[in-house]
């Protein structure tokens, strides 16, 4: 098979001179016949091993050649000398706006193991209680709430947020799951807060809850923690931005689950505002310390990266016959029950950086 350092060409192009590649010793191919021992592995004649090599991003050439032009303290050209592998400038670019954990993982090829694969760190839940403490008593204006409904012994979880924080939670056991919508309804009629603005956990009956507002006049939305990351309907025609941030969401979160939870990591990550912005100013997102089931829940959510560099999360619990693998330990698992609490919480951030979509009649 053609060796990836060189792409089969078997050369190493350097900044003056090229050489034969390392890897494959200059013949464009790295063997696949038996190699007997390898890694500490004993093996026999009759089996194949297969040999795990590390492709980093500086092994692209066209990484290296801006690298060695650095060393040299020559300004970058960006020169293409490989296509189709990892440019310079794309390096640059994701060593200066990706986490160390993203890097670890899709930059320098390894696993990362450290504090910093939770989604959010000890330091950024401190951090928003003491927030959460200095805006205790402020006049604030409810802008989004998100519902997690619950069915028999489940809790029904509503959260309702301003752009500060976290402004109150509740929740409830129902096991009359008819009283959801009046609790909703009642709810937004204290906090004057827009049925558009009110967003639905679609599954475990939340669809069901919707449909039933709506009737009523209360044009509330639902969202698929599992769905892909489509564009919510709309009519028209999408203008181009918005396309291409569509396409950006999709490369960087696996699901929807992914992207609202990862939503609420930037919201309380110290450095940015609920706008996704970098203000440099002390306030950013509070969650109240009485709400501690709250931080329990959220406090184990791991930050994990598949293949294409999309963050991705634990499913919520396992499918019935489905396969276990060494990465499919479920949210339940992690966090001891069902974390409702921290799904009504990202669906009402969630709700902060939606447009309403709904339309009345047309039943999204």
């Amino acid at each position: 098979m053609n060796c990836k350092d060189c792409n089969g060409t078997g050369k190493y192009v350097g900044l003056t001179k090229t050489e034969p590649c390392r890897s494959c010793g200059g013949s464009g191919l790295i063997s696949t016949k038996p190699v007997g021992e390898t890694m500490g592995v004993v093996t026999n004649s009759e089996h194949l091993v297969r040999k795990v090599i590390r492709i980093k991003a500086e092994d692209s050439p066209n990484v290296r050649y801006g690298l060695a032009q650095k060393a040299k303290g020559i300004t970058p050209t960006n020169e293409i000398i490989v296509p189709g592998v990892r440019t310079y400038a794309e390096y640059v670019e994701l060593r200066a706006t990706k986490d160390t954990v993203w890097q670890c993982v899709a930059l320098d090829a390894d696993w990362y193991e450290g504090a910093e694969n939770l989604l959010y760190p000890p330091e950024w839940l401190n951090y928003a209680e003491t927030v959460a403490d200095k805006l205790e008593g402020q006049n604030r204006i409810a802008e989004s709430m998100g519902i997690d409904p619950g069915e028999g012994v489940a809790s029904t979880v509503w959260c309702i947020v301003d752009r500060l924080g976290l402004m109150h939670l509740l929740s409830s056991k129902t096991p009359d799951t008819s009283t959801i919508p009046a609790q909703t309804i009642a709810l937004l009629n204290t906090f004057g807060l827009s049925p558009k603005k009110c967003y639905f956990d679609r599954g475990g009956g939340g669809k069901q809850h919707a449909d039933r507002l709506r009737a009523l006049g209360y044009e509330v939305n639902t969202v698929a923690f599992g769905e892909s990351i489509v564009q919510e309907p709309k009519y028209g025609m999408s203008r181009v931005p918005e396309r291409m941030e569509l396409k950006e969401e999709a490369y960087t979160y696996k699901n929807r689950r992914a992207e609202m939870y990862g939503i609420l990591s930037m919201t309380l990550d110290p450095q940015f505002d609920a706008n996704g912005e970098n203000p440099k100013k002390e306030i950013t997102f509070g969650l109240p310390r009485r709400y501690s089931e709250l931080r329990r829940q959220l406090a184990p959510v791991p930050k994990w990266y598949d293949e294409e560099g999309r963050l991705f999360l634990p499913p919520k619990q396992h499918k019935p016959g489905g396969v276990t693998e060494q990465k499919t330990k479920t949210m339940i698992d992690l966090v001891g029950c069902s974390p409702d609490e921290a799904d009504a919480l990202v669906l009402a951030v969630y709700g902060l950086q939606t447009k309403p979509q709904i339309t009345a009649g047309r039943g999204f």
